[in-house]
């Protein structure tokens, strides 16, 4: 799907459609296969620093989670890596699926559609890395 938007000197340019409106079009809803944008499938190796910053941000909160629940408040390293690791792997193999690394479209609503993908990205991972836990 392609939507022609104005540029600067009044002509027209092609203009990729927002990522559901790619869905919708397909008769894809959620869950429902890889979420593909312009015919391709995202993962973290294309956004390798974000895919960074999610695994570091999940392992910080398994060691919060588990120094809090420790009696004396220490934290054991492996403990926190065994807590967290299921996590990581669910979340970015997962990622796919849920498009969290597919391009935003920073036209409209982009906080809506971050928080869009990110609550799908939570809702597929979470209950997978319980199940690996």
């Amino acid at each position: 799907l392609m939507s022609l938007s104005p540029t600067s000197r009044g002509s027209a340019r092609p203009r990729a459609a927002p990522p559901s409106a790619l869905r919708a079009a397909n008769g894809d809803g959620p869950g429902s296969g890889p979420a593909e944008i312009d015919g391709r499938v995202y993962t973290p190796l294309d956004r390798p620093l974000l895919a960074a910053v999610d695994a570091v941000s999940l392992v910080v909160f398994a060691a919060v989670g588990r120094s809090s629940h420790s009696p004396d408040g220490a934290l054991d390293p492996g403990a926190v890596l065994v807590t967290a690791l299921p996590f990581v792997v669910a979340w970015l193999s997962l990622s796919p699926l849920t498009g969290v690394y597919s391009p935003d479209d920073r036209d409209e609503n982009f906080l809506s559609e971050v928080a869009s993908k990110v609550a799908g990205g939570w809702a597929a991972s979470v209950p997978v890395g319980i199940a690996l836990r």
